[in-house]
């Protein structure tokens, strides 16, 4: 009875594997599945997808570093955007991680306005306030672009775009002291008179970074370095909240009192303690270029644009000194003209003063004297901006000479 019950047993086995094809086949890669998932749980592995093909591929079985919150995201963040931009929406991966430093796509579009305004507003300057002689130190510098096109870096890798840089000013193009480009690794400078900007694109409204390293000079000093953003090919920004005046003092080095005294004056880019502040004042002025200059003996430390008289009412020419200082002068003849911060030059009236402005037209002449400057277009004083007039009026004082050329 036993050997019938075998033999019973034996006839229903092959009988179902006869009757089912395949099944012996899928017994062993049952067996073999079984075999690679033990593999995946000890060895992590890489992963090739196909969104619209979800065959999932294994193309790498090395062990990888379990990325952290952030890196998770950035990777999840770059796999998105590389589903966006590729045209069938195939997301492929022949690495464990993405690299921290894929730069992300930069819209190279924009629409240029009618009208292209430049102009920028510095915001802060953090670097050290002393350094060594030969030291190689770093500088950040953040401005907003306040006008109404994007700035591109050259590092874009956008096509037929003007390319924005911090350029040296005081004098324009001047190749700086400080200056790295070659000496140092990556530091910005891209020439001795041009620092390259951090971010790819800077729409209006957005904070750009100018992040460089430089080397102080061999020789101590106190020195002062200006710097204004520019467009190359176009523009350089000249509006006065974008201007960078930085000083810096290489070694432990102490400026005199005279040389102190003169320090909220000087807009050059030198080591402003090998000036000689020892000559005399004297204020010039360029009928014909519509300019002044503030100078100490051949030294001049400062400059501005000025308005001086038209054609009917001219600015007299000829060498003077300054003989009256008033915080304020109001016309004695209608229409009362306001005028601060006035010093008279030569008796009649004529004077430097800050752009005037009468009591009762709620500032519409004072804005008609903002759009006349650089023309002749006073009564014959000599017309200033309201912040350079401070400049004058403080530097001057009574006996200072004055020279109004053609």
């Amino acid at each position: 009875m036993k050997n019938l019950d075998k033999k019973i047993l034996l006839f229903i086995v092959f009988g179902l594997v006869f009757a089912t094809p395949g099944l012996m086949a899928k017994l062993a890669n049952w067996q073999d599945l079984q075999n690679k998932t033990n593999e995946l749980k000890a060895s992590p592995v890489v992963l090739q997808a196909n969104v619209n093909n979800p065959v999932v591929t294994i193309v790498s079985q090395q062990p990888v570093t379990q990325p952290t919150q952030t890196q998770t995201q950035a990777q999840t963040q770059a796999l998105h955007d590389a589903a966006a931009s590729t045209p069938d929406g195939a997301i492929q991966t022949n690495s464990p991680t993405l690299p921290a430093t894929t730069p992300p796509t930069i819209d190279c579009n924009f629409t240029k306005p009618t009208k292209s305004v430049y102009s920028a507003k510095l915001v802060s300057i953090q670097k050290k306030p002393v350094v060594g002689p030969g030291e190689a130190f770093q500088t950040e510098i953040y401005m907003e672009n306040t006008g109404n096109a994007p700035w591109f870096s050259e590092n874009s890798g956008c096509e037929n775009v003007n390319v924005t840089y911090l350029g040296t000013t005081h004098e324009k193009d001047r190749t700086s002291p400080f200056s790295a480009d070659g000496s140092l690794w990556d530091s910005h400078w891209v020439s001795g008179n041009r620092i390259k900007m951090d971010a790819s694109r800077i729409d209006p409204k957005g904070m750009a970074k100018f992040t460089f390293w430089s080397r102080a000079p061999q020789e101590m000093g106190y020195y002062r370095e200006f710097f204004a953003p520019v467009i190359e090919g176009v523009s350089w920004i000249n509006n006065e909240e974008a201007t960078v005046a930085m000083d810096i003092r290489v070694g432990e080095f102490e400026l005199t009192p005279e040389q102190t005294q003169y320090l909220p004056y000087i807009e050059l880019s030198t080591n402003l303690s090998k000036l000689d502040f020892s000559g005399e004042k004297k204020i010039e002025v360029s009928l014909k270029q519509q300019k002044m200059w503030l100078k100490i003996g051949d030294i001049t430390i400062s400059s501005f644009v000025v308005s001086t008289g038209a054609y009917k009412t001219p600015t007299p020419k000829g060498t003077t000194k300054i003989i009256l200082k008033q915080n304020v002068r109001v016309a004695g003849s209608r229409p009362h003209y306001i005028m601060p911060l006035f010093m008279m030059f030569r008796s009649g009236g004529f004077g430097f003063h800050a752009l005037p402005s009468l009591a009762n037209d709620k500032g519409v002449f004072w804005r008609e004297a903002l759009d006349h400057i650089g023309t002749p277009r006073s009564h014959g004083c000599i017309r200033l901006l309201p912040e350079d007039a401070k400049v004058v009026f403080n530097f001057a004082d009574i006996g200072t000479k004055v020279e109004v050329r053609a």
